[in-house]
């Protein structure tokens, strides 16, 4: 087993990966930007800015505002004569915005019955008015004006997708608390989950749960397959699957996780079109870090892509080695899921108290009893949605059942969450 270890890690691809991460997180290669700032007018003195909101609004920690980033069109600002100057602009840049104006068409929030809308998603067209924290380099917001979709056919495209997760809220707050898990799982939003969820799931180190990754496009690419084979023969079951998969990642938006779980299937599905064996899957992680890394710089500092590369090479890398240990102790399936829980546990722990400070070993058996019981209540949840869609009296039946199922998950959780923790 060592030797086929050995024999993994000798690809060039991988050497390549391990060296480009080498020197990224030495510091020895520069990262570039992604989509830097152009503009004539210095951001100090930038008032007020135009563009396209390119990323999903994410809730700050305070909860009194929200993160995303917009694509530049113009921006404002004193040029230092009389009066603002205006100047067109390009590149990207974070933008803190008032819940007040982001939640102003959500379902039960306190803003919603005021009198100003916004729709605030992924393809609209934002005016704001501010200035840029020179710390962080934010643009925070004062006052945001939405102005609407983006022009041609993405933009329309861009519009559908903001009207559908903003229905998908509106059906999920039905639902409760048990709704809002599925609305974080499936829409990777989290403003409907309370605060004592989160730090419960982390607690129980299961974060990963809550941020929409390879499980989450797993499940759909299984489901996908599944119903593709069903409906259209094993022919076409793979086009059906690579529809399911896009669709999903188009409406939860690209996470660093998810996006690296997107790349690792494309490049199966490719490998397995190119290559009667099928490709070495820790060789196709190792191309994923690459092209992860040419196309989005700036995921390569942040938790979540660290994370999730580690975990998943450490699975890959790891769990081997121990798997003759728990085979001798547990089931095969309990063993191979321990074996995997502990690859990813070992590997993303420097990680953990680098970035937070905090490990928590329990990790390695909360993860793999508390998984299957969230596989559990997403699959339900799916099928609860289309039959409500279809039937819209089973509302309240399937709030029911879902809300008992996340009731044990949260008791589950809360079982591990007192489990001592490792910190420094």
């Amino acid at each position: 087993m060592v030797d086929h270890v050995r024999q993994k890690i000798t690809n060039p691809i991988i050497i390549s990966a391990l060296a480009c991460a080498v020197l990224f997180y030495t510091g020895s290669a520069r990262i570039r930007p992604w989509r830097p700032v152009r503009t004539l007018i210095p951001l100090e003195n930038v008032t007020g800015l135009t563009g396209r909101i390119v990323s999903n609004p994410v809730r700050g920690y305070s909860g009194s505002y929200y993160r995303t980033q917009i694509q530049l069109e113009s921006v404002t600002g004193d040029y230092g004569g009389p009066g603002n100057a205006v100047s067109s602009a390009g590149g990207v840049v974070t933008v803190s915005i008032d819940s007040a104006v982001v939640e102003s068409l959500y379902p039960g929030k306190l803003y919603s019955s005021s009198g100003a809308r916004a729709l605030i998603e992924s393809g609209e067209r934002v005016r704001c008015a501010g200035r840029f924290n020179p710390v962080t380099g934010t643009f925070i917001a004062y006052a945001t004006e939405h102005i609407g979709p983006g022009d041609g056919l993405a933009g329309r495209v861009m519009r559908l997708r903001a009207l559908a997760r903003l229905q998908f809220k509106r059906l999920m707050f039905a639902w409760g608390e048990a709704g809002a898990l599925v609305l974080a799982l499936l829409a990777g939003s989290r403003e409907y989950t309370p605060g004592k969820v989160g730090d419960l799931f982390r607690d129980a180190g299961l974060s990963h749960v809550l941020a929409l990754s390879g499980m989450h496009l797993s499940f759909f690419s299984r489901a996908a397959g599944m119903t593709g084979t069903r409906i259209f023969g094993r022919k076409h079951s793979q086009t059906v699957q690579l529809i399911g998969i896009l669709t999903f990642v188009w409406f939860a938006g690209l996470s660093p996780s998810l996006f690296r779980a997107l790349l690792c299937t494309l490049l199966m599905m490719l490998g397995a079109r190119l290559f009667v064996s099928g490709p070495d899957f820790l060789s196709v992680l190792a191309a994923s870090f690459l092209i992860h890394s040419c196309i989005f710089p700036h995921h390569i500092k942040t938790a979540a892509f660290m994370l999730s590369y580690g975990a998943l090479a450490g699975i890959l890398i790891i769990s081997p080695l121990v798997t003759g240990i728990t085979s001798f102790l547990f089931p095969p399936g309990t063993a191979s899921s321990l074996s995997a829980s502990f690859g990813a546990f070992l590997s993303t722990a420097p990680i953990s108290l680098s970035l937070f400070g905090i490990m928590t070993p329990v990790s390695i058996i909360s993860s793999v009893l508390v998984t299957p019981l969230i596989s559990l209540f997403l699959a339900l949840s799916l099928v609860s949605i289309i039959l409500c869609l279809l039937m819209p009296f089973l509302l309240p039946m399937f709030g029911a059942i879902l809300d008992a199922l996340y009731r044990a998950i949260i008791f589950a959780a809360g079982i591990f969450a007192r489990a001592p923790r490792i910190t420094f």
